[in-house]
Formats: C-alpha cells, sequence, structure tokens
C-alpha cells in the first residue's frame, strides 16, 4: 500500500487532520529546495564527523544526528 501524500497547498487544518486520522503526515514539497540546500550545507560538516551505528540495532551503515535545530539556523526557520 503507497503511502498518501499532501499538495504543498494543504492548510495546516487539512495536515492535523491527516495525522490525526493515519498518524502521520507527508507533505510534498513542503520546503523549498535552495532553503534544503541552505540546511544541508550548515548540517554537513557535523553529518561528515557522525560515526555509523554500532550494532545491528542502531545499523551499522546508519549515521544518526542530532540536535539539527540546535546546529543550523535554517532548520529552526523551517
Amino acid at each position: 500500500m503507497a503511502l498518501e501524500r499532501l499538495p504543498s497547498s494543504a492548510t495546516t487544518t487539512e495536515v492535523a487532520a491527516r495525522i490525526d486520522r493515519d498518524g502521520y503526515a507527508i507533505v510534498e514539497r513542503a520546503v523549498a529546495p535552495a532553503v534544503l540546500d541552505r540546511a544541508r550545507a550548515e548540517l554537513q560538516p557535523h553529518l561528515d564527523t557522525t560515526p555509523l551505528g554500532p550494532d545491528d540495532f542502531a545499523g551499522r551503515r546508519t549515521r544518526r544526528t542530532g540536535g539539527l535545530v540546535a546546529r543550523s539556523a535554517t532548520c529552526r526557520d523551517i
């Protein structure tokens, strides 16, 4: 089953209703590509130094970086 998606024009009421109904909401193109590029550039130094997971649970080929809002002004704006 494919996950349902909302268009970027969806209202906050529609997004909240979808979360209430399905437990999630995917909003297509909610953030402009240029904004995502800026956030990625701000976070890249942190992502580059994040180690891979230590075990199967964390994912030996997975990097988990937290504190994105604290590390990126763009993430705070989003």
